[in-house]
């Protein structure tokens, strides 16, 4: 079950580009969206030209992207039970007006121009 969800945040992994075994390429990065007093780490995957964009980013980019998005549950490496955000990106977004004051000064020139 997956929702469609918008989400401002902050790169704090550097991307990481894959190939899938059909030979097409996808990006992995996490980012933290911070809402109404917490801080939430989103796993994301995007493909095709989302996931293009996403790799040309840097840790401390900021990024609007839209996707779906699920709840995740996994064990961790110390055996204790950890829960999580996990968004298939479909698209960053261009900037406007009202995405300006959460993207901030340092938004990447590929969600400012959504190239």
């Amino acid at each position: 079950m997956s929702i469609t969800a918008l989400v401002v945040g902050q790169l704090i992994r550097a991307p990481l580009q894959r190939l899938g075994r059909t030979g097409k390429s996808f990006s992995l990065v996490r980012v933290s969206a911070a809402g109404e007093g917490c801080e939430v780490a989103v796993s994301v995957i995007a493909f095709g030209l989302a996931g293009e964009q996403l790799a040309g980013l840097r840790v401390g980019d900021r990024v609007a992207m839209r996707g779906q998005i699920r709840p995740a549950i996994w064990r961790g490496r110390d055996g204790e039970l950890r829960a999580g955000l996990e968004l298939t990106c479909e698209a960053l977004l261009p900037s406007c007006p009202a995405l300006d004051p959460l993207l901030g000064r340092n938004a990447p020139q590929s969600a400012a121009t959504g190239q």
